[in-house]
């Protein structure tokens, strides 16, 4: 009984590559968390901070239209032509 255990649970493990494979991404993982930084969180953004700055926004694109000269419709100058004889 003990011998059909035994030769049961050998062959119930993983193969060799898969094993090594399996043990090499658990290794990698353990190195990304033993960094000591942290990445810097920004602060806090609100619905108000967005629409000051949209207000911003809209005077400065107001002023820069304001800069620029508006094209003026112009009727166009055709050619006389002489009429036929």
């Amino acid at each position: 009984m003990r011998k059909m255990a035994a030769s049961s649970h050998s062959r119930s493990k993983m193969p060799t590559r898969m094993q090594f494979d399996l043990n090499l991404k658990q290794k990698t993982e353990i190195k990304q968390e033993e960094y000591s930084f942290r990445p810097k969180i920004g602060e806090l953004i609100t619905a108000q901070m967005f629409e000051e700055k949209q207000k911003r926004f809209h005077d400065k694109l107001q002023r820069q239209k304001s800069l620029s000269a508006v094209t003026v419709p112009k009727s166009p100058n055709f050619v006389k032509l002489k009429p036929k004889k």
